[in-house]
């Protein structure tokens, strides 16, 4: 399906960076559950028009929440879209909603990904934070980057409304995927 499965909890800007580093153009919305099916896009680095680029496929899987691997948001039809894919691009954000933070969120989605199938939760991966064009993210990124490298994650800082680090994650994205081939 695609080589690189984007995903994470509703609303944490999925659709808008595969809108941002592909041609796809799914439905945005400031609202949990905006995208219901997945959506690829293919990503090209480098300049295609003279045979010089490189591409893959991302594909924007429909947000995740506890228990989705016990079907709960059509959990489980969401996760067999990632089973399909070589590398995960796990995004998270800052939330205001309690009881949650970018390593709460990770650690739930992981948990999801080893209830479902423990081959995915062993997938290549890579974790990013997004909306980096806000300050108090930026404030987040850095108390949130230690407790992600405690446990071996160098976690990542983006923002697919500035680019800010789009283009350095989609290069890393093809040389983990050219690499883990």
């Amino acid at each position: 399906m695609a080589d690189v499965g984007l995903l994470g909890f509703p609303n944490v800007g999925k659709s808008t960076l595969i809108s941002s580093v592909s041609r796809a153009h799914p439905k945005i919305a400031d609202y949990p559950f905006t995208t219901l099916v997945p959506h690829l896009g293919v990503v090209t680095l480098g300049d295609a028009r003279r045979g010089l680029g490189k591409s893959f496929v991302i594909a924007d899987i429909p947000g995740l929440i506890p228990g989705a691997s016990q079907g709960l948001g059509l959990g489980i039809r969401f996760l067999r879209h990632l089973d399909r894919t070589r590398l995960l691009l796990h995004l998270i954000c800052l939330s205001e909603e309690p009881g949650r933070s970018p390593i709460a969120d990770y650690h739930a989605l992981r948990h999801e990904l080893a209830t479902f199938d423990e081959a995915l939760a062993r997938r290549p991966e890579i974790v990013a934070m997004t909306q980096a064009d806000r300050p108090e993210v930026q404030e987040a990124y850095e108390l949130a980057k230690p407790e992600f490298a405690a446990i071996g994650i160098d976690l990542r800082l983006v923002s697919a409304a500035s680019h800010f680090g789009l283009d350095d994650l989609m290069a890393e994205l093809f040389e983990r995927l050219s690499t883990d081939a």
